[in-house]
């Protein structure tokens, strides 16, 4: 189930069905709501109804992916996504689902695990579009990164 709340009173306006047992993450384009359940696959949402409009599989040159997509970022035209418990984040075309490429995070988990060795995975990614940077985080990480895109 998914709430909607009054931005201002924070007050839940209504309830909705997920297309899936769960939601993990959530952006959005001119049009829809994008949402990520879990899988490899994205789910586009009427931004005034809730209903399911579209579904894509993500997918590379060898066919579906197999990660397990978590936190949106839609981002000048595609949709940037954690892959949950890899090193990446992954760059989608929201218009094909293909993977178009992705950022290795890898130094920025060995350098967060030196600082709070009890920290777990990358999970929280944000843009900050006034300044072309992205914020990268994780469970338990005691910093976020700031990431320029180019």
């Amino acid at each position: 189930t998914g709430f909607v709340f009054d931005a201002k009173t924070f007050q839940k306006i209504k309830e909705f069905a997920l297309p899936a047992a769960e939601g993990w993450g959530l952006t959005h384009d001119t049009a829809s709501l994008i949402m990520s359940v879990g899988t490899n696959q994205l789910y586009f949402l009427h931004p005034e109804t809730l209903a399911t409009t579209n579904m894509i599989t993500v997918h590379d040159n060898n066919g579906p992916i197999t990660s397990r997509l978590n936190e949106l970022e839609y981002i000048n035209g595609y949709v940037y996504a954690n892959e949950w418990l890899t090193n990446y984040i992954a760059k989608i075309d929201p218009s094909t689902g293909k993977l178009v490429g992705r950022l290795d995070m890898s130094r920025l988990i060995a350098e967060a695990a030196q600082r709070n060795p009890n920290g777990n995975e990358m999970n929280g990614i944000a843009y900050d579009s006034a300044s072309n940077i992205i914020l990268v985080t994780g469970k338990n990480w005691p910093v976020f990164y700031k990431i320029r895109l180019k």
